[in-house]
């Protein structure tokens, strides 16, 4: 019965089956690139779809993390460290072995939008730091279009460092915003 009521209380259904749609994208067609023929006439500039899945999977954490019982949890003289963290270890899984066989773009972009929701949200009430999160990946996306490929290759090529850079920041961070992010009443 708690279970369950944990479950429904933090929408985790929901949660694992947007982070489940973004892993079979990723799986489908992460490696794979948007053009964007509409900014010069040409197929040059291209957004890889990986980004529009960390975006997803950014909503289901966020989905996880801002629920009702989420706030109660925060109010109760129980720790819930230990769970939250479970969670986002059981989020962070599946990507990191879709990165072992050869996709770590969804796990670095993921990261990469993890790290930046978490220190906004240390300013920001969470649904506006989402928003600022997802403007800023959009603008992200704008500058893919305005600048040649060689001015961005650190977030469009997926490499190891960054990866476990932006993860270890986004963990460390997220030890720093849970509270604040829990306790924040979005209704």
């Amino acid at each position: 019965m708690m279970t369950k009521l944990y479950l429904r209380g933090h929408r985790v259904p929901q949660a694992f089956g947007l982070i489940a749609i973004a892993v079979c994208g990723a799986i489908v067609l992460g490696t794979t690139a948007i053009p964007l023929p509409w900014v010069d006439g040409t197929y040059g500039a291209v957004v890889p779809f990986n980004v529009v899945f960390a975006l997803l999977f950014l909503s289901a954490v966020v989905l996880f993390y801002t629920s009702d019982l989420a706030v109660w949890e925060e109010y109760s003289p129980r720790s819930w460290k230990t769970q939250d963290y479970a969670f986002l270890g059981a989020a962070y899984l599946p990507l990191v072995l879709l990165a072992s066989f050869g996709n770590a773009g969804l796990w670095q972009f993921s990261a990469l939008s993890l790290a930046c929701f978490w220190t906004l949200s240390l300013v920001q009430p969470p649904l506006h730091a989402l928003s600022a999160t997802l403007f800023l990946a959009f603008a992200q996306c704008l500058l893919i279009v305005a600048l040649p490929a060689k001015f961005l290759p650190l977030f469009w090529k997926p490499t190891l460092w960054v990866t476990l850079a932006a993860s270890a920041y986004s963990l460390v961070i997220f030890s720093i915003a849970r509270p604040k992010l829990k306790r924040a009443n979005l209704r």
